[in-house]
């Protein structure tokens, strides 16, 4: 977008509008103001920084993620800001943002091009990739949203407009600044504006990072501050396009009438165009008509009104016809996003909160749930209407969420008649502190999703987002009640009693799922799907607080993850803390259409979840790779996602499973996975493999046995190499006259001589006297030149020894044979021309005679000479030439 040149200027172009300020400094200078003790507030865009909050541009970003090194970055970065009087809030984006979704889907393209360079990379070299390629890892943000969480750091989510969200909570409770990167905050007139970007933690204990100071950019583009926002405007934004308004650009930037106008250019062009105006630069109308006349753009300046009004409600004037209460540029009413502790101890919550679903049937760990019978039904059925009949003035009077699907038109059903208010207001409360995947309320609100691209190649393994979406598909059904609107569809009685909800089609049910495959976006409508037994409704699900309200919680969640077995709930089998990790592993191993895991692969898997190194973050900072492995990578970003599509399901069935055992890093580290990867392709077994500790023997074998427990494990192959070692090449064969040789050949033999001439393909031996000389392998075509172009049907295979490669199709030689082309026991020199005798020119061969002994300087006789015969498979052939000249042999040299 063009609106980036605005930052662009300001970064380089505005004089003295970007300094170099220590965060720590201006902290302690706050607290010596009046009132004393005073704390510096800041809001952080984490969108803005997801890689200063992942600790920087690690190396082995790439390998899955280094959650605990995270963890431990986060830890000494919260307490030096504590320690010094910084209160943080960190927001997230938990927007649909319809009218972003250019935006959207030109980010994801990005991520695509650069996790296609990095595998290349990765398949080429091996090594870790450069800085310029970063992604962030697969569930980085859920993974930051828990930590920060855990770190006691307050976490909020957006639910609307991101932007708009986060300075109104900004101005709404008085915050000292934004600690953001974004050219669309400098358009608001933030009170202080930090990078977020250059913000960094040295190691003299200093938090360095730039302040933008907005009133020395508006001293250089000569425009009072209430104007930053029609320059936004009318640079191009997701409102209006770039290529809307470049015919305006053309027009006030005469000398650049082709290509990208420079940065300072154009804005300084735009804010001498709103200088000119005079007493009419106030007036938006009269703004818009100067930049689009005559009636046909009439379109195009209505886009120019909604931006200008856009920037001008996120500035300190704007707000207050903004700010929560007020009708926003959608139309709803916006919620409030003041953090009130009286009000957050009076949110709903859900029953899982108070005591742990895992406690309550740790003496049980057999969970035996039946369906539910239809003396149950009508009650629950009843509980479920009157909360569906609720109005949406008693809703909005004891709540601050907005009706559901706001937006209007993402869903060919309505969602408010199959979601309660009360699961709604519970699902705005939780997303908007942070406690809930963001996905849910998306789901709940708008009926669609958002799936971004992710670090695969989707050639050797399925393409992830599919391979979760049944996963996805039981978490549709939970939501929506799936199950009681079939009971209500198959039962007259029901009908009577709940007649709106008995005739929703089930089929017109679906949700937009928002997917980037491979180098495109597509978008698929799903169906939800029935989990399977008769899972009570999502009212129940999250408020519940019998223990066989918890049971069916967490048996809810173990269905959608393909996991309802007894042994994997028994922590002596699977420890509580990686019970969501063996159901991610579970849920990939019965996949059937396809093998997935290799036996090492889950071997390293569990392994590094076991290992004492998981926790010791100094040490996996310090570990040194030897290479990274394509499959390894692809692998790591296929579990971390499933680890997120877990986390949403433990959410939708109520959390059965506390968020403090569902962290990842407490069973996960991109880094150890791929160091244990190539430990295991190495070793002979899991004792090698845990460093022969045999108590980690011992658990991996009880996890791996509950994870497969009712399952066939079908573990995938392992590929060949790609590029195998050399053959050992066999010693080139003697040259004979091959016209008369040939005829003793098959007259259907097939293959190439190096001189054109046909040879059997099968292979053969030399027999000069009755004595093997010379034997070769099948022949699959020479060139020209006479060099051999390699096996191609049978490749070399290893000895089963280890003794080397060997040619598939080489016959079986007889012990006597050694390379050099003649038996060990026996030598033997033909003379003739160019012969060899005995290995060596010029020298006599020995000679046995018929005691034993051996005779030196000994002629071979002519009759041996004369009668030398050429012995193939075949049959024998006198003298090898129809003249009668003997072939004269030479020894072949040493390969």
């Amino acid at each position: 977008m063009a609106i980036q040149d605005l930052q662009t200027f300001i970064q380089t172009y505005a004089p003295g509008g970007c300094v170099s300020i220590d965060l720590l400094k201006i902290a302690a200078r706050n607290r010596k103001a009046q009132p004393p003790g005073r704390r510096l507030r800041l809001v952080l865009d984490a969108e803005c920084c997801l890689d200063r909050l992942y600790g920087g541009f690690f190396s082995d970003w790439a390998s899955g993620g280094q959650w605990n090194r995270m963890v431990q970055f986060l830890s000494t970065l919260i307490q030096n800001m504590q320690a010094h009087g910084i209160e943080l809030v960190v927001f997230f984006n938990g927007c649909q943002e319809l009218d972003r979704i250019e935006q959207w889907q030109q980010a994801q393209q990005s991520i695509y091009h650069r996790a296609t360079s990095v595998l290349r990379h990765l398949a080429s070299k091996g090594t870790p990739p450069p800085k310029v390629w970063w992604i962030p890892p697969e569930c980085l943000r859920t993974c930051l949203r828990m930590a920060l969480r855990h770190l006691n750091v307050s976490v909020m989510c957006s639910m609307y407009d991101h932007r708009q969200e986060v300075i109104a909570f900004c101005r709404e409770n008085n915050y000292h600044g934004l600690l953001v990167e974004d050219p669309e905050y400098a358009a608001f007139d933030p009170p202080r504006y930090f990078s977020s970007q250059q913000l960094k933690l040295t190691y003299k204990g200093a938090l360095e990072t730039k302040e933008y100071l907005i009133g020395k950019v508006a001293e250089a583009l000569e425009l009072p501050n209430n104007k930053l926002p029609m320059v936004a405007a009318l640079l191009g934004n997701h409102l209006i396009s770039e290529e809307s308004l470049d015919s305006f650009h053309r027009k006030i930037c005469p000398e650049h009438q082709s290509g990208k106008i420079p940065s300072d250019v154009i804005v300084k062009a735009i804010a001498s165009f709103l200088n000119g105006l005079g007493s009419i630069s106030n007036d938006v109308d009269e703004i818009v008509d100067q930049v689009f006349p005559g009636p046909g753009a009439s379109h195009l300046r209505s886009k120019l009104h909604a931006a200008f009004k856009y920037y001008m409600n996120g500035t300190k004037e704007g707000f207050l016809s903004y700010k929560s209460g007020a009708k926003g540029r959608n139309g709803k009413l916006k919620g409030k996003a003041k953090i009130d502790a009286d009000k957050t101890s009076r949110a709903l919550k859900f029953a899982s909160d108070a005591s742990s679903s895992i406690e309550a049937i740790q003496s049980t760990p057999s969970i035996k749930v039946d369906p539910p019978t239809s003396d149950e039904q009508p009650s629950e059925i009843a509980n479920g209407l009157a909360s569906l009949q609720l109005s949406s003035s008693s809703s909005s009077s004891t709540s601050s969420a907005p009706s559901p699907n706001p937006t209007g038109n993402e869903c060919e059903f309505n969602i408010s008649v199959l979601v309660s208010a009360e699961v709604l207001r519970t699902a705005s409360e939780r997303h908007t502190k942070g406690m809930m995947s963001p996905q849910i309320y998306q789901i709940l609100s708008h009926g669609q999703l958002r799936l971004p691209a992710i670090l695969a190649d989707e050639t050797e393994l399925p393409p992830v987002h599919l391979f979760f979406r049944p996963l996805r598909q039981m978490v549709y059904g939970v939501l929506f009640n799936l199950h009681h609107l079939s009971f209500l569809q198959s039962h007259k009685a029901a009908k009577d009693k709940a007649s709106q909800m008995a005739h929703i089609n089930l089929d017109s049910i679906t949700i937009q799922e928002i997917l980037w495959l491979k180098d495109s976006m597509r978008t698929d409508k799903v169906k939800p799907e029935r989990v399977g037994w008769g899972v009570p409704t999502v009212q129940r699900l999250w408020f519940g607080s019998t223990v066989d309200d918890k049971r069916r919680r967490l048996r809810a969640f173990l269905s959608c993850m393909r996991s309802d077995t007894t042994m994997i709930l028994n922590p002596h089998y699977v420890p509580q803390p990686m019970l969501l990790f063996a159901c991610v592993i579970r849920y990939i191993m019965s996949h059937t259409e396809k093998p997935i895991l290799r036996k090492q692969e889950m071997d390293a898997l569990i392994a590094q979840a076991f290992s004492p190194e998981l926790m010791n973050a100094n040490f996996l900072q310090d570990l040194q790779l030897p290479r990274l492995n394509v499959r390894g990578v692809q692998l790591a970003a296929l579990v971390m996602n499933g680890i997120e599509n877990a986390l949403l399901a433990n959410d939708a069935c109520g959390a059965p499973i506390p968020w403090l055992m569902c962290c990842p890093w407490l069973y996960f580290d991109g880094k150890l996975f791929q160091y244990k990867l190539l430990k295991a392709e190495n070793v002979r077994g899991l004792p090698d493999l845990c460093d022969h500790r045999m108590e980690d023997v011992l658990k991996i074998e009880k996890m791996k046995e509950a994870i497969l427990e009712g399952l066939t494990p079908t573990f995938a192959r392992v590929a060949p190499p790609q590029h195998l070692p050399p053959p050992i090449r066999m010693p080139t064969q003697v040259n004979l006259m091959a016209a008369p040789l040939m005829s003793v050949f098959p007259p259907n033999a097939r293959g190439v001589t190096p001189r054109g001439r046909n040879m059997v393909a099968e292979g053969g031996r030399l027999r000069v006297a009755g004595i093997v000389v010379g034997q070769w392998g099948d022949n699959y075509g020479s060139a020209a030149n006479g060099r051999s172009q390699g096996h191609r049907n049978n490749p070399p295979y290893q000895h089963p020894a280890g003794k080397g490669f060997i040619n598939a199709g080489m016959p079986n030689l007889h012990p006597g044979y050694n390379p050099r082309g003649d038996p060990k026991a026996t030598r033997l020199a033909v003379r003739g021309r160019g012969a060899i005798q005995n290995g060596r020119r010029g020298r006599t061969a020995k000679k046995s005679t018929p005691n034993g002994t051996v005779s030196k300087g000994g002629k071979v006789s002519s009759e041996i000479n004369s009668a030398s015969t050429l012995k193939t498979e075949s049959g024998l052939q006198p003298n090898g030439h129809p003249d009668g000249k003997t072939a004269s042999l030479q020894e072949p040299p040493c390969p």
